[in-house]
């Protein structure tokens, strides 16, 4: 009984407007972006870290296009938000770095530029 009466006391006390779509979305984002940089790893050469890096540059991407509106705050929700929580899980998997690159299987110095033959 006390907290239904905490919660009308306060809600009597405090009132507030419900937030628009706009500022919803530019909250999320602005969040997103500040949880991406509140790490050390944001600027480390690691698999985290380019996944912190990849969520403030995504983030960056998104506000700026809400405030040239170039996309409308429902199409930012809709789109990108889904997105973004992917890459924050990808962030804070923990998982080990491996390397898109493959190696060559011949070595550079042993490849003899002049030879007729076809290896």
């Amino acid at each position: 009984m006390r907290a239904f009466y905490f919660l009308l006391v306060q809600s009597l006390l405090f009132p507030r407007e419900p937030l628009t779509i706009s500022e919803f979305a530019d909250r999320y984002f602005l969040l997103s972006k500040s949880k991406m940089e509140s790490s050390a790893t944001a600027w480390q050469d690691l698999r985290e870290g380019y996944m912190r890096n990849y969520g403030i540059y995504f983030s960056e991407l998104v506000l700026d296009s809400l405030d040239m509106n170039a996309i409308s705050p429902y199409q930012a929700c809709i789109r990108h938000f889904k997105t973004m929580d992917s890459i924050r899980v990808e962030a804070y998997s923990g998982k080990k770095y491996t390397s898109v690159s493959k190696k060559k299987v011949i070595p550079n110095f042993n490849v003899n530029y002049f030879s007729s033959s076809i290896d």
